[in-house]
């Protein structure tokens, strides 16, 4: 959660910050939505799908600024604000975000309409999902832009990076541990020392990587010590995801390892 909240904290309106300041900021930023920073998200909250009016868009990405906000002024204080307190702000960002997300959901559907990308639908919903979230991070509710044109632009660019994963690295059905068939015997040894090779710079080449994405990799294509190819459901649980954020991030993970061997001599 740490690296996720420096990650967040920096992604706010810095003019505002005099206003996100104010002594009674909490009640300006969180009321119209109901939120409070003496109590937890209200239930059920982000798991309205119903459509977002503008107002009530604007209103959401406001709070989520003022929430980033005080991640960021935590980490340069010297007393912070308590792990119990953080833990709460986060919960109330990642409620007010999973909302205007849910509630958005349609530009996702609408995106895959239009594009002449071409992929597999749950490639699409895959790559759609995750470009809301981007666009949900991102968006500054100050500057004046709609936020449909500016998620759509990162939907559409998810897409163009999903296409380009799997031509780099496949990732589809026929590459799941679950579905390869047994390597034939007679594989060439010159093919096989260069798949070993690959397999060495995988296992070395982690600080690209997450400790997340790393376990991910090592579990699903048997590169611990048990040599063993775990299914994404296996590692879903194991990791307390779900079974499409586990493809997701080893998707991710398979992208920054196909850019480091782009620049590495060992398969040239």
């Amino acid at each position: 959660m740490r690296e996720r909240i420096l990650f967040l904290s920096k992604k706010y309106n810095k003019s505002k910050r005099r206003s996100f300041a104010g002594k009674t900021a909490d009640k300006r930023y969180l009321g119209p939505i109901g939120f409070s920073l003496n109590h937890p998200p209200p239930i059920g909250f982000e798991n309205n799908k119903n459509r977002l009016t503008a107002q009530d868009e604007v209103l959401l990405f406001q709070a989520l600024h003022f929430l980033k906000f005080l991640m960021d002024k935590s980490g340069k204080t010297e007393r912070g604000l308590s792990s119990k307190k953080m833990a709460r702000i986060f919960a109330l960002h990642n409620s007010a975000r999973n909302r205007i997300v849910s509630g958005n959901l349609g530009l996702v559907y609408g995106c895959i309409t239009k594009t002449s990308i071409q992929l597999d639908y749950h490639a699409y919903l895959s790559a759609g999902y995750a470009g809301l979230i981007d666009a949900a991070d991102g968006f500054d509710p100050w500057r004046k832009f709609k936020f449909s044109t500016y998620a759509s632009t990162a939907i559409f660019r998810r897409f163009r990076r999903e296409l380009k994963l799997n031509t780099l690295i496949p990732t589809s059905e026929d590459t799941d541990p679950d579905n390869l068939s047994p390597p034939d015997k007679e594989i060439d040894k010159n093919v096989q020392l260069q798949i070993d090779r690959v397999l060495k710079f995988i296992q070395d080449q982690t600080h690209d990587l997450t400790e997340l994405e790393i376990r991910i990799l090592k579990s699903r294509w048997g590169l611990n010590e048990s040599k063993t190819f775990h299914t994404l459901q296996f590692v879903a649980e194991q990791e307390g995801y779900s079974k499409e954020r586990i493809r997701q991030l080893q998707n991710d993970a398979f992208y920054k390892l196909r850019m480091a061997l782009q620049d590495c001599q060992l398969l040239r």
